[in-house]
């Protein structure tokens, strides 16, 4: 009984891993998914019968996954927010460090009647993911938008704000990092 039951658990866990996934924003904004081939398709939809091919990702090694969709007004402007996430194994050259299992990639879509990749907004959140020492197995740097937390209450921050607007910024270097790429 067991030996046939294994096999129908491995098929169930691959057909889900390969099914669609929506997320509804509004009434009449949907984001979905699907995976082909080793491609994840991401599509913006009415939520009824049209859609159309918002972006596709490609990774080294998996296939990855949305973790999280919302949608968040900046200056009269509809952004569409969604993270997706795959495992890396990435090793430095001197092989001290790498990402703690989990790569980030955060984008934004500029979405009124038509979408277009808001790169101003991607590149301030921007990709990454846990930086671990494999020497002693611990987490040497934290990336801040693994989230949707922590994006929206990056989104609320007055940094964010002043940036947007191109107000003028002071700061401080809190730590400084060095990166030996030799």
């Amino acid at each position: 009984m067991l030996k046939k039951l294994i096999p129908c658990i491995t098929f169930f866990f691959i057909c889900c891993n390969s099914c669609a996934t929506e997320y509804k924003l509004t009434d009449n904004i949907c984001i979905m998914s699907d995976i082909k081939n080793d491609l994840l398709l991401v599509y913006k939809s009415d939520c009824k019968n049209e859609k159309y091919l918002l972006d596709t990702f490609q990774v080294p090694n998996d296939i990855p996954k949305i973790d999280f969709v919302f949608q968040e007004e900046i200056s009269n402007k509809k952004n569409i927010f969604f993270s997706i996430s795959y495992s890396d194994s990435y090793r430095d050259v001197n092989n001290k460090i790498n990402y703690a299992d989990t790569y980030h990639l955060n984008y934004v879509y500029q979405c009124e009647t038509q979408c277009k990749f808001n790169k101003k907004i991607s590149n301030f959140f921007g990709n990454g993911g846990d930086l671990i020492n494999i020497y002693t197995n611990k987490i040497i740097y934290k990336f801040p938008y693994s989230s949707e937390k922590s994006i929206k209450n990056e989104l609320k921050s007055s940094l964010f704000k002043k940036w947007i607007y191109n107000k003028k910024i002071q700061g401080k270097v809190i730590k400084k990092t060095y990166i030996d790429v030799c």
